[in-house]
């Protein structure tokens, strides 16, 4: 079984057109040894992997790359490394056919969201492969593809924090909890809730979704505040948790949830490493779509 870990293992090339054609097979021949290994412990049966699963167009691709082998046959052009069977790899052009790009387009089940998976796990266990841990170790592989294309698209999203409540709030008052309210900042925009603070309480309901454009990459981090009312003398600041959202862009994983995970998240001030409270929240980023 040592034969799959192999596989994965991506070459680092200079060449992004090369890296790409190399990917491409290990993904086709990763699929071809799970059909045989399902095939030989079934008899009889077809196995359950769809065509593109591993969104490598797998017929398509398999064919293309079998005749830029027997075209490229005796060129010297590009050398690949020997494959895992210990022979020496075919040369390829650093051309890419049509039929050889990676399809990571949401719709059919695929390795990428969340129902094909599902699947995946449910097959890997059937066949009693679970601790090769295939699935995680081909979505490292396609990060690479996706990442790749998301840092050359400028991106215009729609961000919407979900706030739904805080708890254990450190008071600013000295004989009672903090007057709580939400401050949602994210670059130069501001979402003030000071209007609603709520009186005396270390664990105000909020219940409130704010929204923003921003532009990926290159969005800024998000910062989530509470702060205590105080009419005559100011207010103090209780305590914020920081937001990478360009981390969440860029995750598969995160985009894979059609509903986003709630997130209990710690607020810090800087002045002390104790917890200041914990909000309870969760993040949605939408592309803007052409009207």
């Amino acid at each position: 079984m040592g034969l799959f870990k192999a596989l994965i293992t991506v070459s680092k090339k200079d060449d992004e057109e090369e890296k790409k054609l190399f990917i491409m097979r290990k993904l086709v021949k990763i699929r071809e040894l799970i059909e045989k290994i399902y095939v030989k412990n079934n008899p009889g049966k077809k196995c359950p992997i769809k065509e593109g699963f591993f969104c490598e167009n797998s017929m398509e691709a398999s064919k293309a790359l079998n005749t830029e082998q027997r075209e490229r046959a005796d060129s010297d052009d590009i050398k690949m490394p020997e494959d895992t069977f210990g022979n020496r790899a075919a040369p390829l052009t650093g051309k890419t056919n049509k039929s050889t790009q990676f399809n990571f387009e949401g719709g059919a089940s695929t390795i990428l969201n969340a129902e094909g998976r599902v699947e995946f796990k449910n097959l890997m266990r059937s066949m009693k492969l679970t601790h090769l841990q295939i699935m995680r170790k081909i979505v490292d592989v396609q990060s690479d593809e996706i990442i790749k294309r998301l840092l050359m698209t400028e991106t215009k999203c729609k961000i919407r924090i979900y706030v739904v409540r805080a708890f254990n709030l450190a008071s600013r008052d000295n004989d009672s909890p903090s007057d709580p309210y939400v401050k949602v900042i994210l670059g130069n925009e501001v979402r003030d809730e000071r209007d609603n603070w709520q009186e005396d309480t270390a664990s105000p309901d909020i219940y409130k979704m704010f929204e923003f454009q921003a532009i990926f990459p290159g969005c800024p981090l998000l910062k989530l505040q509470f702060w205590d009312y105080d009419l005559l003398f100011g207010d103090d600041f209780i305590g914020e948790t920081v937001v990478d959202l360009e981390d969440r862009w860029f995750s598969s994983d995160f985009k894979s949830f059609n509903n986003k995970p709630i997130e209990h998240r710690t607020l810090r001030h800087e002045s002390t490493e104790m917890s200041q409270g914990t909000v309870v929240m969760w993040t949605e980023i939408h592309e803007n779509r052409a009207s």
